[in-house]
């Protein structure tokens, strides 16, 4: 890789706060994805298991 273009995670253009909420926003809807999918592939196993 050359890296000839930069790549930045965070938006420069919006407020800190708007930025923060917005990563934490996505971190928590795939913390419950996969919660929930831990869930549910626990239950099938013991479903399985009967």
């Amino acid at each position: 890789m050359t890296f000839r273009t930069h790549f930045a995670f965070l938006d420069y253009e919006r407020p800190a706060l708007l930025v923060f909420a917005d990563n934490l926003a996505m971190l928590g809807t795939w913390a419950a994805v996969s919660y929930y999918l831990g869930k549910l592939l626990k239950y099938k196993k013991r479903v399985e298991d009967k």
